[in-house]
């Protein structure tokens, strides 16, 4: 409930929605998601940390941010099948990370239409946050 997406949606509507979500316990040094994959599934971080990583022009991986509870990630597939922007590595002795199938959370979007708004603002503003790290290279 506090990625911010689901705002728009009653405590009952996410028990329902729970149903077709499944968790999944990583540990430390385990990658959720890779960069340059298309992801199928929104990511969120139901407990523990994971860094955000990327691989820079010059061939480095280059860290951009710790993300946490309530973190949203994936969520490229929802806009146009893109392929993931980053890599994701769990940094915590553990992490359980919410799984939700790409084609059900589109449902739930359409059905709750503002949930989009907070969605388009998290990767307006990692666009933003990605762009500001480019530059300083």
């Amino acid at each position: 409930k506090n990625s911010g997406i689901f705002d728009a949606i009653t405590i009952e509507e996410i028990i329902k929605l729970a149903e077709y979500c499944s968790i999944r316990t990583c540990l430390t040094g385990d990658t959720v998601l890779n960069e340059n994959t298309r992801p199928d599934k929104l990511y969120i971080v139901s407990d523990g940390k994971l860094e955000e990583s990327r691989m820079a022009l010059d061939g480095m991986v280059k860290s951009i941010r710790i993300v946490k509870n309530g973190a949203i990630f994936g969520q490229e597939s929802l806009f146009d099948c893109k392929e993931a922007g980053s890599t994701y590595t769990v940094v915590s002795s553990q992490a359980k990370i919410v799984e939700m199938d790409k084609d059900i959370m589109v449902e739930v979007l359409r059905r709750k239409p503002e949930g989009w708004i907070a969605l388009l603002e998290k990767e307006y503003d990692q666009k933003c946050r990605l762009q500001r790290l480019w530059t300083l290279d």
